[in-house]
């Protein structure tokens, strides 16, 4: 949704809020205190703990109000519960917490009694996402109320696949001051000491998806640690003996202090296998984005920009989707030169906005033409929440990688569901697009990056949609539900 939606949606909420609570605005304090909690939500560090985490609290809070005793004191509670975070945050007083709350009860004339005020206090506390320590609360009859509102503040824990991956994606933004290992290190710690997620009877049925999304996302952590900590750790070490020679192939030399000779063959070996490792680096591994994609953008600096996506759009599907939405929030700019709608989504997290760009071709004549499929890939867009300023679609007839210098873009990134299907047709494309820039225009190259299609969709692709279509059989497994029959009408 619209961030300025969001806001005039939380902000009529805040009015309501305070009505209820026989507040009048006559000296403008009532506003004052929206601007203090807009502008705590609304700092450039937040990336999930934001307006849109606060109007989703609100929203659930509406949809169990049958099951609170005391409505205004959790809607409070949810509104000042991340007033005060600082994800850099290891140690402080829990009491800060609510500090803000306890400020605007008192600057408003003190509308909530003091045993009122100081529950809604550890409610506060409670929830927060810089909670350290448990405080035992007042009143034993508002213990429901409160477990249901720590549930509603871990209710994205529970969320569809797509969803919690952005969510974990923001979280990781928000944790920017942590190194790659020290971040997963303490995720996974997070992750597992938690036995259980909710503990309201409400929640129940969501648990099994929270634990399913914690044990993938404890997998991925895992994998990321090893390819990029562990195992390079253990590959110094065991290069270590090598300087126990002059001549790292021939001769035992002189051996260092604790470490051991090292003798010719092993060395060969260990030379061999490194050097192995170093071009299977080089030529692949080091333009390829792994899936689960990395939360820090992958197109290197840690900046964020503007970045091309391309590929065929004929028609769009899922797949391309998620890397375009993925990538809006790592990059300023993404510019997709149509590729897969689930490859959109993560675009559009490492970017700021992402546009979707369709190559065409002034001499060939297509089926469906690249207009027709812009406005597919738009109405598919909006039905994602990706509009035109996060994901703009175009097209060109120019070569993708001068679009791609004329944006000034970081990366020029493509799908790829393996190496195996499309990795020699993928790898001639980036010649072209490395060597393009300098004979033609003779410029520098914009780099070229690999996704690699999420597991689920990686048998997905345009030819496998149209004929689907043609068959007459079933489309709503590979593009979104809105966008069905449109694909049907224009490839039937």
């Amino acid at each position: 949704m619209n961030d300025a939606i969001v806001s005039e949606s939380v902000k009529t909420k805040w009015y309501a809020l305070c009505e209820a609570l026989g507040l009048k605005d006559d000296e403008g304090a009532i506003s004052h205190w929206w601007s203090v909690v807009h502008g705590a939500y609304s700092g450039t560090d937040r990336y999930f703990y934001d307006l849109n985490h606060v109007a989703s609290m609100l929203q659930l809070v509406e949809q169990y109000r049958t099951y609170f005793k005391d409505i205004v004191a959790v809607k409070l509670a949810a509104f000042f519960h991340a007033v005060v975070y600082d994800p850099t945050r290891r140690r402080g007083n829990n009491n800060d917490l609510a500090e803000p709350f306890f400020t605007w009860n008192r600057a408003m004339g003190q509308p909530l009694e003091l045993c009122r005020a100081e529950m809604i206090a550890t409610w506060i506390q409670r929830i927060s996402p810089d909670w350290r320590a448990a405080r035992p609360w007042p009143r034993e009859e508002y213990d429901k109320d409160l477990e249901l509102l720590k549930d509603i503040s871990k209710a994205a824990q529970a969320s569809p696949r797509l969803e919690y991956e952005l969510y974990t994606a923001a979280l990781r933004r928000e944790h920017a001051n942590l190194g790659e290992a020290r971040w997963c290190q303490y995720r996974i710690r997070s992750l597992k000491q938690t036995q259980r997620f909710y503990g309201s009877e409400l929640f129940l049925s969501k648990e099994e998806a929270a634990a399913a999304n914690a044990r993938r996302e404890v997998r991925a952590l895992r994998a990321m640690l090893w390819r990029g900590h562990y195992l390079p750790a253990m590959a110094a070490a065991a290069l270590l003996p090598l300087a126990s020679g002059a001549d790292p192939l021939g001769g035992r030399g002189p051996a260092l202090a604790g470490v051991p000779a090292v003798p010719m063959v092993a060395r060969a070996g260990l030379v061999a296998g490194v050097a192995a490792r170093a071009a299977r680096w080089l030529l692949l591994d080091r333009t390829f984005v792994r899936y689960p994609y990395p939360h820090a953008p992958p197109h290197g600096g840690g900046a964020r920009g503007a970045v091309v996506f391309a590929a065929s759009f004929n028609p769009p599907h899922l797949g391309h989707l998620h890397m375009l939405a993925y990538l809006a929030t790592v990059a300023d700019q993404v510019r997709a030169a149509l590729g897969h709608l689930h490859m959109l989504a993560y675009l559009a997290t490492v970017a700021d906005q992402v546009h979707a760009v369709i190559g065409v071709n002034p001499t060939k004549r297509y089926a469906v033409t690249p207009a027709a499929r812009q406005q597919l890939l738009e109405g598919m867009l909006r039905e994602w929440g990706l509009g035109a300023d996060r994901v703009c679609v175009a097209t060109t007839a120019d070569y993708i990688w001068r679009f791609a210098k004329g944006v000034r873009a970081r990366a020029l990134y493509r799908g790829v569901r393996t190496w195996r299907k499309d990795g020699v047709d993928e790898k001639v494309l980036e010649a072209l697009n490395t060597f393009g820039p300098l004979l033609i225009g003779r410029t520098t190259p914009v780099p070229t990056r690999f996704l690699e299609a999420p597991p689920m969709y990686a048998h997905v692709s345009s030819t496998l949609v149209r004929e689907r279509v043609s068959s007459g059989r079933g489309i709503e497994d590979l593009v979104p539900l809105g966008s069905e029959g449109a694909v049907a009408q224009m490839y039937g």
